[in-house]
C-alpha cells in the first residue's frame, strides 16, 4: 500500500521546503518537493502545514493513569497511545529508582509488550534511571532505593534483553566498573542524578559515559569551594564535546534563556528533548510516585514538600513548541533536538528520526503553534484531523 503526504512544508536537518513525503510497505520510499508525485495509492493533504519525522521520546515515565513501575501491557499500552496522540512514534519507558524485584517487574513487562504490535508509540526497549545515584541528588527519586551500582543487581536486569539505557552517578563505587561491562554490549550510559566534579565527569567519558541525564535538573552545577567557583557535572558536559545533553524542554526545568544558551554551545547535535512525563496529561492534584507524595499544580509536577521537580506532565509536542517558540531555536532544529539526536543516542540513527529514504515511516503533520494534526508509525495512520486543520 502506497501512501503520499503532499502539499506540506517538509522539515530535514538543514531546510523547510514545500513538498511531501511517499510512504509504501512501512517505509519512506522518498521525499520530493513541490508536487513532483504519483497521484496514485492513498492521497493525504498536508494543506501546507509542517511535515516531520514522528519524535523519540528516550526518557519518560508515565501518564496521569498509567506508569511503567506498574508494570503491566495495560499501564504501557495507555502510556504508548498518549505520546502517540502528541506526536511521539517511538519511546523508552523508563523505571524508577525502586526495589529489586519491581524493578525486574517493570523491565520484563517492557520486554514482552516492545514485542506486541504499536497501537501509539512503539517501544524500542528499556531506560534504567535508578537506583544508581547519589544521595544528594536525588531528586524526586526515594533516597531508600539509592545504592552502588552491584554487578549481580545490574546483570540480572541487563538479562531482560531489553535495556538500551543506563543513568548513573560515575563517583559511585562500582559505576566506573559497569559502564566498561555494559558499554561492549551496545548499552548506552548517562551520566544521571550525580554529585560529581570535573574529573568524574573526564573519568566517566572515558570508559564510555556519553550524555548527561536532564541537565541542570537533580545535578551538580556551578557552586564555591571556600571561595573559589567550581564547576558541577552540568558544566562540565557542556564543555565537552562527547557528552550529549538530555533537556527538559517543557520551559519549567530549563527556562527558555538556558534553552538558548545549551543550544549556543551544543547545537542541535548534541542536545536530547525529553519529556521525563511522569504525570502527561494530569490534571490538578495530589499524587504517589515512587512512594513519594506529589503535586501537579500549575502544569508542574514537584514534590510536596516542594523540595524538587518530580518529573513533568510534558508531551513532545509541547517540547517542540517551547524550543521554537519560547527559545527561538529554528523549527528544523527544534525538530532534530526531538527526534533525530534521540535517535543517535540509542543507535537508531539509520532507522528513525529523519524523513530520508529507507527510514521507518514515523511522520507527523503539524501547524504553526505544533498542534499535532496527523500521526503514522511504521506506515500506519495513527490520527488524522488535518480535515478540521
Amino acid at each position: 500500500m502506497r501512501t503520499t503526504l503532499y502539499d506540506g512544508q517538509v522539515i530535514t536537518p538543514l531546510v523547510v521546503r514545500r513538498g511531501g513525503v511517499v510512504v509504501e510497505d512501512g517505509r519512506i520510499l522518498r521525499v520530493f518537493e513541490d508536487d513532483d508525485f504519483e497521484r496514485t495509492g492513498e492521497l493525504i493533504d498536508c494543506r501546507e502545514q509542517f511535515i516531520s519525522p514522528g519524535f523519540v521520546d528516550i526518557h519518560t515515565h508515565g501518564i496521569f493513569n498509567g506508569d511503567t513501575m506498574d508494570a503491566t501491557p495495560e499501564a504501557l499500552h495507555r502510556i504508548t497511545r498518549l505520546h502517540a496522540q502528541h506526536g511521539t512514534t517511538s519511546l523508552l519507558p523508563t523505571t524508577l529508582s525502586r526495589g529489586h524485584d519491581e524493578v525486574l517487574r517493570a523491565l520484563n513487562n517492557i520486554c514482552v509488550c516492545r514485542e506486541l504490535p504499536p497501537d501509539g508509540a512503539r517501544i524500542l526497549g528499556a531506560h534504567l534511571e535508578g537506583n544508581y545515584f547519589s544521595p544528594k541528588m536525588a531528586g524526586a527519586q526515594n533516597p531508600a532505593y539509592l545504592y552502588p551500582p552491584d554487578e549481580q543487581d545490574y546483570m540480572e536486569y541487563v538479562k531482560t534483553g531489553c535495556v538500551v539505557r543506563v543513568a548513573a552517578a560515575p563517583e559511585l563505587p562500582g559505576a566506573l566498573k559497569m559502564a566498561e561491562q555494559l558499554v561492549p554490549l551496545g548499552i548506552q550510559l548517562s551520566i544521571g542524578h550525580s554529585n560529581g566534579t570535573p574529573e568524574d565527569v573526564r573519568n566517566a567519558i572515558a570508559v564510555g559515559y556519553s550524555s548527561l541525564t536532564h541537565i541542570f535538573n537533580a545535578q551538580s552545577a556551578l557552586n564555591s569551594v571556600f571561595v573559589y567557583p567550581e564547576a558541577g557535572v552540568c558544566e562540565s558536559a557542556l564543555l565537552h564535546d562527547e557528552l550529549r545533553v538530555e533537556c527538559i524542554c517543557d520551559g519549567n526545568h530549563l527556562s527558555p534563556t538556558l534553552l538558548k544558551l545549551i543550544y549556543k554551545i551544543k547545537g542541535a547535535d548534541g542536545m536530547i528533548g525529553i519529556t521525563d512525563a511522569v504525570y502527561a496529561g494530569a490534571a490538578d492534584g495530589d499524587y504517589v510516585m515512587g512512594g513519594l507524595d506529589v503535586e501537579v499544580k500549575n502544569n508542574i509536577c514537584i514534590l510536596k514538600n516542594q523540595s524538587a521537580f518530580a518529573g513533568s506532565i510534558a508531551t513532545m509536542d509541547l517540547c517542540v513548541r517551547t524550543l521554537h517558540l519560547k527559545a527561538g531555536i529554528p523549527i528544523q532544529d527544534a525538530v532534530y533536538i526531538c527526534s533525530y539526536t534521540p535517535a543517535k543516542v540509542i543507535g537508531r540513527q539509520n532507522s528513525i528520526g529523519m524523513l530520508q529514504p529507507g527510514f521507518d515511516a514515523d511522520i507527523n503533520v503539524f501547524d504553526s503553534e505544533i498542534n499535532i494534526l496527523y500521526t503514522m508509525v511504521q506506515g500506519k495512520t495513527f490520527q488524522n484531523k488535518l480535515a478540521n486543520a
